[in-house]
């Protein structure tokens, strides 16, 4: 419950600075919607693969002159291939300085797994706690696209020595639709076991209002 406070108070102070910025900046304030499909392998001991993931969410997101920030909550329906938890969510909030077209930051990551895919009261109920993490971020962006690299930081795990790296980036291809792409390296130590990675790439749309 304290984690989720935190999350909470997190995205709350990114979408109260969002406003004063946007204010200051004369930035947008707006929230979206995305919605996409990926695919993940395994590695190193053996090769294989989930079904298709489909993923789809929201959040807001406030651009302007100095300061990029998001907050946002997605749900996977897929299984992981390193971890075995399925049908997971991640909520996660984000701020970034913008250096010219240079974008560096920090931001927070909760994920819950193994969620029922019936009813909103069983998702609660069979929820699985799987980790909560700090990350840091950087990236570049252009009038024309926006690409972050981010790495999470040791946290609170289920997942026994949990790495996880992302690199995701933005087309701009109007002023409401962006196409979206992503590559994420996760990688575990099962308990007796030798490291192993997951490699998992994305592609999808996302709707800004």
């Amino acid at each position: 419950m304290k984690r989720f406070a935190l999350l909470f108070a997190v995205v709350a102070l990114a979408l109260t600075l969002g406003t004063v910025s946007a204010s200051a900046q004369n930035g947008v304030f707006a929230p979206y919607v995305t919605a996409g499909v990926g695919v993940q392998g395994g590695a190193f001991d053996y090769v294989t693969k989930t079904n298709p993931n489909f993923a789809f969410g929201g959040g807001i997101e406030s651009s302007t002159k100095h300061f990029l920030l998001d907050a946002n909550a997605v749900y996977n329906t897929a299984n992981n291939v390193v971890t075995n938890n399925g049908y997971t969510v991640n909520a996660q909030a984000s701020g970034y300085l913008k250096l010219g077209h240079i974008l560096a930051g920090a931001g927070v990551n909760e994920s819950i797994a193994n969620l029922s895919p019936t009813t909103y009261q069983k998702l609660l109920v069979a929820s699985t706690y799987q980790g909560f993490h700090p990350y840091v971020g950087a990236g570049y962006q252009t009038t024309k696209y926006r690409v972050i690299a981010s790495y999470l930081l040791p946290g609170k795990d289920a997942t026994p020595g949990e790495r996880i790296g992302n690199v995701n980036g933005e087309v701009f291809a109007s002023k409401h639709l962006r196409l979206t792409g992503g590559v994420s390296l996760d990688s575990t130590v099962p308990t007796g076991g030798t490291r192993q990675l997951g490699v998992g790439a994305s592609a999808g749309v996302k709707f800004v209002l």
